[in-house]
C-alpha cells in the first residue's frame, strides 16, 4: 500500500476551539505529523474554500475556527504560512480575515498575484493554465476544502477545491467548454493534474447536503478527514456520505489517470472506520443521470433529461451575482429580477452556485422527470426480481 493512500478520520462534534484543535491535531498525527510534509521555515500555502462572502454558519466556506486550528498547528511546527483563494468579493463576512489578522498570517486574494503557466499535454480540455506564482513556489500546499454536495459534480471536496487556484476567466471558460457534469468532471481532473496539494484537511464538521455548493442545507457530519492523496480523501468522504467512488466522476477519472487512489480497498483508513461514521441519510442534488442512462437513450432524450437552473422569483433580490457569473450571458435582469434565456443556457449551474439567497434551484422538465422515474423504476424492479430469482 502506497504511503499517499492513507486517510485519517477523526470525530469532532462542533466548532468550539477546544474541540477543533485536538481533532485537527489528531488527524495530522495519524498521518505522521506535519514534519512528514514540511520542515521548519518552509514556504507553506494554505488554500481555503471561499466560494462566497457568507457567514460561517451557512456551511459554504471553510470555517474560520477550523482554519485557526490549522494555522495554530502549522505555526507550532515552525512555519509562517500564507492563506488564500481566488475570490471576487472579500474575506470579511466569512470571518477568515479576522482569523488571519489574529494569527498574524498573510491573507491573499489570488486574483491579484502574479501567475505562471503550467501544462500537461495528456489533458483533454485544458492542457495549459495560469497558476499563481506563490502556489508554484510553495514547498507545501495545504488544501482545506469544505465537504459539500454539488449540483454538477455530485460531490465537492479536495479535488474540486483546486479549481479555485485558477483565474476567474479560466473557470468561466471551463464552464463554457464543459457545461455537463461528466465533461466538467474531466476538466476538473485536467486542472488537478496541474496543481496537486501535498496535504488535504477537510472541514467536515458541518457540511452541506441538497443543492450544493451554495443553495443546499447545512448538515452535521462531525468529522475531520485528512490525507496526502486528494483522490483518496474524496473517495473516503464520498463513502461517508453514501456515495461510491465510481459515482463521483472526478474520483473515478483521477483514479483511471493514476493521479490518486480512489479504490477504497487500497486506502488505509486510520481513526474512525467508515461504517461507524457513515451518514444514515443525506439529500443529494439532481441525480447524475449521465452515469446511468444508456447512450442510445441519452442521445435521443438528452434535451428532456438535462438539468437546468430555475429562478425562484419570490427569493430573488436582484443582486445580479448570477448575471455577472453566467459564462453564456444567458441571464438578464428584468424589473430587478433574474430571468434565464434557456436558448443560451449551458446548464452549468454557475448561477445556482453563486446565489446567496438560494433563489435558484435545479430542475428537469416534466417529460424528463417522467423518463427518469420510469427508467429507475424498471431498474429497481429488475434488481428485486434478480434477487428473488424470479
Amino acid at each position: 500500500m502506497s504511503e499517499s493512500a492513507v486517510v485519517s478520520v477523526v470525530r469532532c462534534s462542533g466548532y468550539q476551539p477546544e474541540k477543533v484543535l485536538p481533532a485537527v491535531r489528531q488527524s495530522i498525527q495519524l498521518l505522521g505529523g506535519f514534519q512528514k510534509f514540511f520542515k521548519p521555515g518552509a514556504k507553506v500555502f494554505i488554500k481555503i474554500n471561499h466560494l462566497a462572502a457568507v457567514k460561517p454558519e451557512c456551511a459554504v466556506t471553510t470555517h474560520p475556527v477550523f482554519l485557526e486550528a490549522v494555522l495554530h498547528l502549522v505555526k507550532e511546527s515552525g512555519v509562517l504560512p500564507v492563506v488564500g483563494d481566488d475570490i471576487e468579493e472579500n474575506f470579511t463576512v466569512s470571518g477568515i480575515e479576522d482569523v488571519c489578522r489574529k494569527m498574524n498570517v498573510e491573507l491573499v486574494n489570488l486574483k491579484h498575484v502574479k501567475h505562471r503557466q503550467a501544462g500537461n499535454p495528456e489533458n483533454r480540455w485544458i492542457r495549459s493554465a495560469a497558476v499563481p506564482e506563490i502556489v508554484c513556489k510553495a514547498d507545501c500546499i495545504i488544501n482545506l476544502p469544505k465537504l459539500k454536495t454539488h449540483a454538477a459534480t455530485l460531490l465537492t471536496n479536495a479535488v474540486k477545491n483546486i479549481y479555485g487556484f485558477f483565474p476567474f476567466a479560466t473557470r468561466v471558460n471551463g464552464h463554457r467548454l464543459c457545461p455537463g457534469g461528466a465533461e466538467f468532471s474531466e476538466l476538473l481532473v485536467d486542472l488537478y493534474s496541474l496543481v496537486k496539494p501535498h496535504l488535504n484537511i477537510v472541514d467536515a464538521i458541518t457540511g452541506m447536503e441538497g443543492e450544493g455548493p451554495m443553495a443546499g442545507k447545512p448538515v452535521n457530519i462531525g468529522l475531520v478527514i485528512a490525507g496526502a492523496d486528494a483522490v483518496a480523501v474524496d473517495a473516503v468522504a464520498g463513502e461517508i456520505m453514501g456515495l461510491k467512488p465510481e459515482q463521483v466522476l472526478s474520483t473515478k477519472l483521477s483514479t483511471q489517470r493514476e493521479l490518486g487512489t480512489g479504490d477504497i480497498e487500497k486506502i488505509e483508513i486510520k481513526g474512525e472506520s467508515i461504517v461507524s461514521v457513515r451518514l444514515k441519510k443525506i439529500s443529494l442534488p439532481a441525480p447524475p443521470w449521465y452515469e446511468y442512462i444508456p447512450s442510445n437513450i441519452l442521445k435521443k432524450a438528452a434535451g428532456q433529461l438535462r438539468v437546468r437552473p430555475a429562478v425562484i422569483q419570490r427569493k430573488c433580490i436582484g443582486c445580479s451575482d448570477c448575471f455577472s457569473r453566467c459564462p453564456a450571458g444567458a441571464i438578464v435582469m428584468k424589473d430587478k429580477k433574474a430571468v434565464i434565456d434557456y436558448a443560451r443556457c449551458l446548464g452549468c449551474l454557475c448561477c445556482q452556485e453563486v446565489c446567496r439567497q438560494k433563489a435558484i434551484r435545479s430542475k428537469r422538465n416534466i417529460v424528463g422527470n417522467i423518463i427518469m422515474k420510469v427508467y429507475f423504476f424498471k431498474r429497481a424492479v429488475t434488481y428485486v426480481l434478480l434477487k428473488l430469482k424470479i
